[in-house]
């Protein structure tokens, strides 16, 4: 018996020494209440305000006729505020539908239609996810509103919904839809079939994780400058900016498509979305779908590894979030096409450059103080890239006639063995690979 009473306090003062003692209880009832300080008010007294929309129609040719933008039953079309880019185009309008006439519109010729503070007539919309209550049942908002034209028109129509809350801070949009529909001689089709909508939802809870994760950080800054030890050089500082830039974009600006189809041939937004789209996600469901996969491959590369220089860490964690996308990019560029969104080519990147360094670092590995930290990074790794690989497998699968599915599995292949590929040049013409990493230490610092 006191053998194991002694085993059990070698425990809990290893435990005690490695939070920090109390330095590290404060850091941890400071993170959660300022946490909370912040939370509580900024996300209380949310109230549904109204709807926006903005329409792009872009002809592929002379065009002269009818266009009709069809309401939701919860929206009132008559009290939007409506506004043209074209002085020529005369609209009216009825609490179901606006019709706009054009007398005549040239080959790319961009007509863009402002519909602001449409009235929200249903109650029960929630602010959390994209639902009414109808009899106690959850029905689907949907599109909000259509634009559909009467008139034997050739080109594609773009379209941004909101639904906007005002909250403690400011107007806030708690429900987007972006997509578009491509017309030839009168029949459409969705542009991107069978992904064609991109949603945003869930906003409030995604204010609190950004709030959450930001105090984290800003608390390891702090923490570090105070001494508590586990807020040293394995604190995992990258992984949460990552996160938090993650976050925020989405609840600050929606997914990539909102960007470009709330402003349509923008110069600025383009550029944006090219220099940040591992940020950018295509939809909700696609952000979660990386974020916690994400988190695991980022936690192993940043704070796993012992690096031998902050130098070191600070090119291999950013390179393959930065550099996965970049050949994909310019060719889209060079194409005028749409870039490609989302941290999953840098999931894919991340996963070779740790199997690069393990490899690269064998030898130590191999040491048998090491098992145990080894087979965990080397089970999560393979997590990470056979969860990968069988979604693409997958989508192949399951949308076996879908260019635009089978574009997307193909892109996501060829940019991780691309990534190969480059780590493998890097491995061999350089020594920054062996060179990245002191020896592993069982010691945590």
């Amino acid at each position: 018996m006191i053998g194991n009473q002694n085993v059990d306090m070698n425990y809990v003062r290893r435990l005690w020494r490695w939070i920090g003692g109390f330095k590290g209880i404060g850091f941890f009832l400071a993170v959660g209440l300022v946490t909370l300080g912040l939370c509580v008010p900024l996300l209380s007294g949310w109230k549904i305000s109204h709807a926006d929309s903005i329409i792009h129609v872009v002809p592929d040719s002379e065009i002269a006729g009818d266009f009709h933008v069809e309401f939701q039953p919860v929206l009132n079309g008559s009290t939007a505020m409506i506004r043209t880019n074209l002085a020529e185009v005369t609209y009216s309008d009825s609490e179901s539908k606006v019709d706009f006439h054009t007398t005549y519109l040239a080959q790319g010729q961009i007509l863009t239609i402002n519909l602001v503070r449409i009235q929200i007539t249903e109650a029960n919309l929630s602010l959390i996810f994209p639902f009414r209550l109808i009899d106690s049942n959850q029905v689907a908002l949907g599109n909000l509103l259509d634009c559909r034209p009467y008139c034997r028109f050739n080109g594609t129509i773009y379209l941004f919904n909101q639904i906007i809350a005002s909250t403690p801070l400011g107007s806030v949009p708690v429900y987007r839809r972006s997509f578009a529909t491509s017309w030839v001689n009168g029949n459409d089709a969705y542009v991107g079939e069978p992904d064609h909508f991109h949603d945003t939802y869930r906003i409030p809870h995604l204010i609190a994780w950004s709030i959450f994760l930001g105090v984290l950080l800003i608390g390891g800054l702090v923490g570090s400058g105070l001494g508590v030890p586990f807020c040293g050089k394995r604190y995992p500082f990258f992984t949460l900016l990552s996160l938090v830039v993650v976050l925020t974009l989405y609840v600050a600006s929606g997914t990539g498509f909102d960007v470009l189809y709330r402003n349509y041939k923008d110069p600025l937004s383009l550029a944006s979305v090219y220099l940040f789209s591992p940020f950018f996600h295509e939809d909700y469901v696609h952000l979660m779908n990386n974020f916690f996969v994400f988190i695991l491959i980022s936690l192993v590369l940043e704070s796993g590894f012992t690096w031998s220089s902050a130098k070191y860490k600070t090119f291999f964690y950013w390179f393959p979030i930065f550099a996965s996308g970049i050949p994909f990019n310019l060719i889209v560029l060079a194409q005028a096409g749409t870039p490609g969104y989302g941290l999953s080519l840098a999931i894919g990147w991340m996963s070779a450059e740790c199997c690069f360094l393990i490899s690269k670092n064998r030898r130590t590995l191999a040491l048998e103080e090491h098992a145990v930290r080894y087979f965990v990074h080397a089970s999560l790794i393979g997590f990470v890239l056979l969860t990968s690989t069988y979604s693409w497998v997958a989508a192949y699968v399951i949308y076996p006639y879908s260019m635009d599915v089978i574009g997307k599995a193909t892109r996501h292949i060829l940019a991780f063995l691309v990534g190969v590929a480059a780590l493998g040049v890097l491995s061999d013409k350089t020594n920054l690979l062996h060179n990245a990493l002191e020896e592993w230490s069982v010691k945590t610092e």
